[in-house]
């Protein structure tokens, strides 16, 4: 492979991804966690820091922003406006909305250095609605109102498993919707999620009204959640294998694995290649990633990079050194390889980008997971 550092490449060498080697001779474990905690434990996409609370590291944190960019471009089309609300809520808010007390096993809670009680939140209703509240009444002429947030959660759960399924942190998406009266918030209800119809349970204690028939009304709520850590767990939970990770598409940290040969071996002439295929397939748009631990031989990085789960593997293998070189291509997602030449895969990975296979992985994953 070339000695000169191409500007701005991904390469596996330079990626934080501690493995988790288990002993040959180890015992197994009595309970088995899912298959999505175990494999994203073992190819280091989170690590657990205490119990429930996991750190994301680069490839799993690049999935999350990939999804996270996803909502925003839905909750765009929806006109949608995105905010960032405080984790510390006022325990005052939910005292008056008779949810502390039903809730109080499960939240974590701290006094500040004047005694008075926060929260640190797991859901937004009474924060959102105190900020709504503070501007009220309303002129019925700027409703509906949509705000949104992407932002850490905490609950204390009972029996926090399966990794990023079910922890104490967690990262979600909450959507809150005003409106004018019931009918018209039953239509918003209708279109971004996993739904609920608040009605004015949280609008009339904390007094977040509009001006109707010139007088105050308490406004119409509506809430709009997804759990994006736990889309993200569910994701791999229901398409990977039990020894491979699989990611839809949309989500994959990486599309395109790029394996050159190993140092000292006869292809290593055509280390080249591998240098060449990677800027062109990264000028078209897709996420691809060097493999250039040449010191390995190319059958130990196929298997990191299947285990890993980048859904398209290219090889400058054997046939890389013939008069007309030949490359090898692993479809993961079609369970195939195929040997083309250097135009041919190119052609191959600006086709690949198939939208519907995107929108049924996405779909699988979102029904199986709400």
């Amino acid at each position: 492979m070339s000695k000169k550092l191409l500007p701005r490449v991904n390469r596996i060498s330079k990626l934080f991804q501690p493995l988790n080697i288990i002993p040959k001779d180890s015992k197994p474990r009595d309970e088995v966690p899912s298959k999505s905690y175990k494999l994203m434990v073992d190819m280091g996409i989170i690590r657990q820091s205490s119990t429930g609370m996991y750190n994301l590291l680069p490839l799993g944190l690049r999935a999350l922003e990939k999804l996270n960019t996803l909502v925003d471009e839905e909750m765009a089309n929806i006109d949608a406006q995105k905010v960032l609300l405080p984790h510390l809520v006022p325990s005052k808010l939910w005292k008056a909305t008779g949810r502390l007390e039903a809730a109080e096993n499960e939240l974590f809670m701290l006094h500040d250095r004047h005694q008075k009680q926060y929260i640190l939140s797991p859901t937004h209703e009474e924060a959102v609605t105190n900020l709504i509240a503070s501007i009220s009444p309303l002129s019925q002429k700027t409703l509906p109102i949509k705000l949104y947030q992407i932002s850490s959660k905490w609950r204390d759960e009972i029996k926090p498993r399966l990794g990023v399924l079910r922890g104490r942190e967690f990262t979600m998406k909450d959507l809150y919707t005003f409106d004018a009266d019931l009918d018209k918030a039953k239509e918003t209800y209708d279109l971004v999620g996993h739904t609920f119809l608040l009605g004015t349970k949280y609008s009339e204690p904390l007094k977040a009204t509009y001006i109707a028939n010139g007088k105050p009304a308490p406004l119409i709520m509506g809430c709009f959640g997804l759990g994006l850590t736990r889309i993200l767990g569910a994701a791999l939970e229901i398409l990977s294998s039990d020894e491979e990770l699989r990611w839809p598409r949309p989500l994959v940290p990486y599309e395109v694995c790029v394996i050159p040969p190993k140092d000292g071996s006869k292809e290593t002439s055509a280390s080249r290649y591998a240098d060449d295929i990677y800027q062109v397939i990264q000028q078209s748009g897709m996420d691809v990633i060097l493999d250039d631990r040449t010191h390995f031989t190319i059958g130990k990085r196929m298997i990191d990079a299947r285990k890993t789960g980048y859904p398209y593997i290219v090889v400058v293998g054997k046939r890389s050194t013939e008069p007309r070189p030949i490359f090898e291509i692993h479809d993961l997602y079609e369970d195939k390889q195929l040997n083309l030449s250097f135009e041919g895969v190119i052609d191959y990975m600006r086709t690949t980008n198939d939208d519907q296979t995107t929108r049924h992985q996405m779909s699988e994953v979102y029904y199986k997971s709400n």
